[in-house]
């Protein structure tokens, strides 16, 4: 069983609650139950977190590469009948287009035939297929105390994720995009705290993502399903081996407005995300509570594109806030104020910059990295991979 140390009331005082039906643990005042064990549902969530950015991240990624381009040349661009991409009218065609329509809607003349009119070709739909994959490093400090009691833990956190995604073009209108994915990981968590208690939580991953472009507005919806299992030790307590489901879904909403200043591009974007932990039988029995996690997030992406030696070259920075408004269970019962409380009503602040660079027509590669923090609470996190499209 799990090991628990508490001060209870006692004499007349436990006795009158006795009385009233309230069980001698709700009045516990000083529990020290181990940090780690106590907070270990909430670091399995932060875990499923970490893989769950790279995924959102693959998204960006996606979006960028269907609504922008570096600098074309000067001239009027169409795209090609067989979608390969825009290329530039010599004088004599660009005369055949209106000077506000480049073609795409309104009919033409033709120069041979004056007479009869030439309809813009009807969009061709394209597929496109492609396999990614990137490794994280992420590191949280945390500080505090309840009670008297420290609660401060420092969270280090590596893993991987890849997968496979299918892009379709001019589905419903001439432009727009589907997305279609699936992906799977690796993550593993080392918690120290600072009251000499451990937990490592590690496990794979599955989950598949979608999104849908057109124009300047895009929405995306990923989901992942973590096996994490967990190992616990403290001085004072008998290690605990643990396990449970981490059930993350998370969807945005962006709209990009190009060339806001110059090249730059700025993409508001708001989104949510529910969290679902599923305690296994055997944690069950050792007290823990399945719980949920609600966040809702807010921010804005600003970046733009260049050449350097050849290769596209496209900086991003992405501020954000993201607050878990309503947090439910996920930890040890029986206990009122646990020693390490969740991130319940905490606004956070985060800042993640992002590069990426085109370095052949098939390969596009990218180094991330992330500040993010609230009182008591910094983070920080490197990202990079890979993306390969099939041509």
């Amino acid at each position: 069983m799990r090991s628990s140390k508490c001060i209870l009331l006692t004499g007349i005082l436990g006795s009158a609650l006795a009385v009233l039906g309230i069980s001698p643990a709700i009045a516990c005042l000083v529990c020290s139950t181990p940090i780690a064990e106590q907070t270990v549902g909430y670091t399995a969530q932060g875990t499923a977190w970490d893989g769950m950015s790279g995924v959102q991240g693959n998204l960006r990624d996606i979006r960028d590469q269907l609504q922008g381009t570096p600098a074309a040349p000067s001239g009027v661009l169409r795209y090609n009948s067989d979608s390969s991409g825009p290329s530039v009218l010599d004088d004599e065609d660009a005369d055949l287009l209106s000077p506000d329509s480049l073609a795409y809607t309104k009919k033409t003349k033709s120069k041979k035939n004056p007479i009869a009119d030439v309809p813009p070709a009807p969009p061709v739909s394209t597929i496109q297929y492609a396999a990614w994959g990137q490794g994280f490093y992420d590191t949280e400090w945390r500080n505090g105390s309840v009670g008297g009691v420290d609660i401060g833990r420092t969270t280090h956190t590596l893993g991987g994720i890849g997968g496979a995604d299918a892009v379709m073009t001019n589905v419903r209108t001439k432009g727009d995009a589907v997305v279609f994915g699936i992906l799977t990981g690796i993550t593993s968590s080392h918690v120290n705290s600072n009251d000499g208690s451990t937990a490592h939580v590690s496990g794979p991953g599955v989950g598949f993502y979608a999104a849908y472009v057109d124009g300047g507005a895009s929405v995306d919806t990923s989901f992942k399903v973590d096996f994490f299992s967990i190992d616990t030790a403290a001085p004072a307590a008998a290690p605990q081996s643990l396990g449970l489901n981490n059930y993350l879904w998370a969807t945005n909403f962006n709209y990009k407005f190009q060339n806001v200043i110059g090249s730059w591009w700025v993409e508001p974007t708001a989104g949510f995300a529910y969290t679902s932990t599923v305690w296994n039988g055997a944690s069950h029995a050792q007290g823990f509570t399945d719980g949920t996690d609600t966040r809702l997030q807010a921010g804005a992406r600003i970046g733009t594109a260049t050449t350097w030696n050849g290769m596209s070259v496209e900086p991003s920075l992405l501020f954000r806030f993201y607050d878990d408004v309503s947090i439910t269970g996920g930890t040890v019962a029986g206990v009122v104020a646990p020693a390490a409380p969740s991130d319940a009503g905490k606004l956070f602040a985060a800042a993640t910059g992002r590069v990426n660079v085109g370095v052949t027509n098939n390969i596009a590669a990218f180094l991330e990295g992330e500040l993010r923090g609230t009182s008591g609470v910094l983070g920080a996190a490197i990202n990079g991979g890979f993306r390969y499209t099939f041509k």
